[in-house]
């Protein structure tokens, strides 16, 4: 998942980052919640996972 292997900001000490990991993933579900609240179809249910989401994230991420 993306949350897990995004670089650490020179401004977050090391000893945060697990704290730093948990904001950023708790920030991908709450985006995720708005996301299914706004367009939300049964049949894309697979695709509104916490896990799959993350990845989509990444991929931006990477480009």
């Amino acid at each position: 998942r993306w949350w897990d292997y995004v670089a650490l900001p020179e401004d977050v000490d090391a000893s945060d980052e697990d704290s730093f990991r948990q904001e950023i993933r708790d920030l991908a579900f709450t985006s995720l919640q708005l996301l299914k609240d706004a367009i939300f179809d049964a049949e894309c249910a697979p695709l509104f996972s916490l896990e799959v989401y993350g990845h989509i994230i990444g991929m931006f991420e990477l480009n």
